[in-house]
């Protein structure tokens, strides 16, 4: 009687669906760093920071499509793809492949994803672009595999969070302080008065620009970039912010120099 129970059981369970058994296996890995800033996200070359892990653990040969989620829990913010927004074309593994993608190789096979193609929840999507920023706190970034020839995600190819997940923490950290060119200190608020310090122009000169980091922030790796400009070029008081930012990024400056902290 017991050997005919457990031989029910070992039938029921090989009747069950993929939960715990899954097909495809997910690893998630994102590069920093991980800013408040949206337009470091948004950048198309940033999805090549994004690599997944695939691995089809069947012998069939698969064709797959993703769910795509991002949750900051403590904030109540979750991003994900609606069962809508189905790729032109599946992302295919061989029987018992393992492959490494990268994010842009997935974004490629979805055209025309707009702000439409996803649920938001806790959040107002036209603030935090009008904003430019993302709230502080831990987000984690999701993948699962579905069949693409089944509809919406009805049939899961991989397993459910946490598998296929990756975790980050967004801080918000103060610029740097007490800032000195030659030991000479830098007091300056944006449209104020620009601390004018004469520069030998003549070659072989050397100058020590010296700052002084903002307290540290647990499980924050903070990078600064110091750029030098012609005011003929940048020049805060006859240029708008906006305007300020854009020359900025398309213009080649004087000095670049890159810190950590």
């Amino acid at each position: 009687m017991r050997s005919a129970f457990k031989l029910l059981l070992l039938c029921l369970l090989s009747l069950l669906p993929e939960a715990g058994r899954s097909q495809v296996s997910i690893s998630l890995n994102i590069k920093p760093p991980f800013t408040p800033f949206i337009s470091d996200y948004t950048n198309p070359l940033r999805l090549q920071d994004i690599s997944l892990a695939l691995f089809n653990t069947s012998a069939d040969k698969l064709r797959l499509k993703f769910r795509f989620t991002l949750k900051n829990q403590a904030k109540g913010i979750e991003i994900s793809l609606k069962e809508s927004a189905n790729p032109v074309n599946p992302l295919e593994l061989l029987p018992n492949e393992f492959r490494f993608v990268q994010m842009d190789e997935i974004g490629n096979l979805y055209s025309g994803l707009t702000q439409n193609s996803f649920n938001i929840s806790g959040v107002n999507i036209q603030n935090l672009i009008l904003d430019g920023t993302i709230p502080d706190g831990t987000y984690d970034i999701c993948l699962q595999a579905f069949d693409y020839d089944a509809v919406g995600f009805s049939k899961p190819l991989s397993n459910s969070a946490p598998a296929g997940c990756f975790s980050f923490q967004v801080n918000y950290t103060d610029p740097p302080t007490d800032i000195r060119f030659n030991s000479n200190l830098l007091q300056y608020n944006f449209g104020g008065k620009v601390p004018q310090i004469g520069i030998n122009g003549l070659t072989g000169q050397n100058y020590t620009i010296q700052f002084t980091p903002p307290a540290f922030t647990p499980g924050g790796n903070f990078e600064y970039e110091l750029m030098v400009f012609s005011e003929d070029m940048v020049n805060p008081t006859r240029q708008q912010e906006r305007s300020l930012m854009e020359a900025i990024s398309s213009i080649t400056p004087l000095i670049r120099k890159t810190s950590n902290v």
